[in-house]
């Protein structure tokens, strides 16, 4: 129950292999301890141990957790080199897609889900919304984060959403019982690319604060081989530079905390960014001058009350705003003149209550949003539109111990209730409309040994429409105010094996059974809308290996094993799998530590998946290798990283490749 230590972890002395067609895990008996003298003569180099805060009230328990968690922490997302997408993804169970290079769209799925049925919270206020159903994780900073928790298929009861695939929750930087610190970086590498970094860190008497900024930009005018639309015909291919690819972003955060007393506490977080991007053409035309520029900001203020009686509560007021401006003035990139402003809105409140008894802890949390988007195109007024959503979604949960504590049931319901108006140009029947939805979910976990624990969950989880599905009638494109939300069942089965301190491995097998899916049909006149059509069906096995094999060295391996079929009236669609979801995705890291030195190679493996979803257009499986070394030198960090070193050519979207090789160089100072 509640302060007992999670003992999620499992050991087993474990050798796992992947090969591009074939994955394969071997199980090696662990060696026996090192002799005395064997350890004597090991040099027992420093390890930096980065601590973070102990959860708080509203904060995920993850003792009071029976599902599948995978936790990254502050070191892995200090990289210069790569982006959050890139680092999610080396996590089982998640796969991300990048439209370009440095600062493009970046979306990630959850075990099959789309990017929309994948709830994305910043620090447990949900980031999804109706108006912006897919969350860009271009937009967010890693220097903001202190960790990232992921959980694959069921969320824990504080999240208070009810996702297809998942949720990942973001923790953002906190000053809470930290030294005071500074410090700054600068990067530069291929591509024109450079950033700049600040952060400072410190505690006075009962307050906190936390200031962070960065910049970034890069041209991304990378190589690729451009086939001029005709894939059969090899004789015009060319190698050329990216054109109208570059991007520019600034992001800050600030937060301030107060500690009331010893049993109240009051955090603000205000986060802002702007990004200007190009948009390249799929010819890639040198004259293109497309641009897609967003500004976000959120707004989060949490006041945490403990002790009242036998309860611990939080309240929550959230704000967050996003503007986007798509100018395609010539009608390059898309099939005409554009020039389309929105501005999409998110508030509300959660209030999050928890009970911790004898035998467990009963929780129990609601929110209220209101949603809106406000869409405008300069060119024809005829394209204006408004939507606003309320909703309410409430959850409860008991975590229950048992049998020593060695067995928890964790038992939960969810409702979620929208109210939907729209008002604009419409050629839908009705302009209004309200659903509601309640899902149960039940999980398990049994810890048979000190070594070995045992874990299931099911759950029926739900996603509701979003604006563009319900009203988005623009062009050739009609809204429908009559789709259903997409409804789902989870399942997993898996075990954690904990040998002793050196070694890991978590193992999950999972089922989905997806139906009323929401996709785009086009009849013969070439007009499109979104109907609930068809079903799918998401198998899988995830294996997460960690051997810390000395002080020294270090193994990690990742690979998940997905087979992803839609279940389609429609024979060309039926048993095809889904676009974009790899059957076979790997991630693999060897890192060495010693002294003041850091190194490290790694490696992505991706293959079987397609751009279409009738699988006609498959995608070539490939191996992306990095390496990277850091040096420590007093308060300076010195860090070179080489990734792509093969120059592979890949592109998660038909049309729009990602950089091949590239190098990046950074300095780090704490001042």
């Amino acid at each position: 129950m509640r302060l007992l230590t999670d003992k999620s972890s499992f050991d087993l002395s474990i050798l796992c292999s992947v090969a591009p067609l074939l994955l394969a895990c071997s199980f090696i008996p662990v060696s026996a301890p090192l002799s005395a003298q064997t350890q004597a003569d090991e040099s027992l180099d420093s390890i930096t141990v980065i601590a973070e805060p102990e959860p708080q009230t509203g904060d995920v328990q993850h003792a009071e957790h029976a599902g599948t968690h995978r936790h990254i922490e502050r070191q892995e997302l200090e990289r210069q080199d790569v982006m959050l997408g890139d680092i999610l993804a080396h996590e089982t169970g998640v796969q991300f897609r990048q439209v370009g290079g440095l600062g493009t769209l970046t979306t990630v799925t959850l075990r099959g889900a789309s990017s929309a049925a994948t709830g994305i919270y910043l620090d447990g206020i949900l980031l999804n919304s109706a108006a912006n159903s897919t969350v860009d994780l271009s937009l967010l900073e890693l220097l903001n984060l202190s960790a990232v928790d992921i959980y694959q298929g069921a969320a824990p009861a504080p999240l208070a959403g009810s996702n297809l695939g998942g949720a990942i929750n973001l923790r953002s930087i906190s000053a809470l019982n930290k030294k005071t610190s500074t410090s700054a970086s600068v990067t530069g590498g291929s591509f024109n690319t450079n950033r700049f970094q600040f952060s400072h860190r410190s505690t006075h008497n009962r307050w906190d604060v936390v200031a962070a900024a960065s910049r970034e930009n890069s041209d991304n005018d990378f190589s690729f081989l451009n086939n001029n639309a005709t894939p059969l015909n090899p004789d015009d291919d060319t190698v050329e530079k990216r054109n109208n690819a570059q991007t520019k972003k600034l992001s800050g955060l600030g937060r301030i905390g107060f500690q009331w007393n010893k049993n109240r506490r009051s955090d603000l977080l205000i986060q802002a960014s702007t990004r200007k991007l190009g948009v390249p053409e799929w010819l890639n035309d040198e004259d293109n001058e497309a641009s897609y520029d967003n500004d976000t900001l959120e707004m989060q203020l949490v006041t945490r009350f403990d002790a009242i009686g036998n309860w611990n509560t939080s309240l929550s007021l959230f704000q967050h705003n996003q503007s986007s401006h798509y100018l395609d003035q010539f009608g390059q990139v898309g099939l005409d003149l554009q020039n389309t402003q929105s501005q999409a809105r998110t508030s509300g409140i959660k209030s999050y209550w928890e009970h911790i008894g004898d035998k467990g802890t009963f929780s129990f949390n609601v929110s209220f949003r209101n949603e809106s988007l406000d869409s405008t195109d300069s060119l024809t007024s005829n394209q204006n539109y408004e939507v606003d959503r309320r909703s309410v979604a409430a959850g409860m949960q008991y975590a229950y111990f048992t049998f020593n504590d060695r067995l928890l049931f964790t038992p939960s319901l969810r409702f979620h209730s929208v109210d939907d108006d729209y008002s604009g140009i419409s050629r839908s029947t009705e302009n209004s409309r309200t659903d509601s939805v309640i899902t149960p979910q039940m999980g398990v976990r049994f810890n048979a040994s000190k070594t070995l624990t045992l874990r299931s969950s099911l759950g029926q989880f739900a996603r509701e429409p979003s604006f563009s599905e319900l009203f988005g009638s623009r062009g050739l494109i009609l809204g429908n105010s009559n789709l259903e939300p997409e409804k789902g069942i989870n399942a997993e089965l898996g075990f954690s094996y904990e040998p002793n301190k050196q070694y890991r491995l978590n193992a999950t097998a999972y089922a989905s059974l997806r139906d009323e899916l929401v996709v785009l049909v086009f009849d013969s006149q070439g007009v499109g809308r979104s109907v609930n059509s068809g079903e799918a069906r998401i198998y899988g096995v995830e294996l997460d290996n960690k051997w810390t094999i000395n002080k020294q060295w270090q193994v990690r391996l990742n690979a998940t094993y997905q087979i992803s079929q839609n279940i389609a009236e429609n024979p060309a669609l039926n048993k095809r799998e889904l676009p974009g979801e790899a059957r076979l995705n790997s991630h693999a890291k060897l890192q060495y530590q010693t002294g003041r030195i850091r190194t490290w190679a790694e490696s992505n493996y991706k293959s079987d998946f397609y751009y279409d979803s009738a699988n006609l257009l498959p995608a070539k499986q490939h191996w992306i290798h990095s390496t990277g070394i850091e040096y420590q030198w007093r308060k300076f960090q010195f860090g070179l990283t080489a990734n792509n070193i093969s120059n592979t050519r890949t592109q998660d979207f038909n049309g729009f490749p990602r950089p091949g090789r590239s190098y990046y160089f950074s300095i780090n100072v704490d001042l």
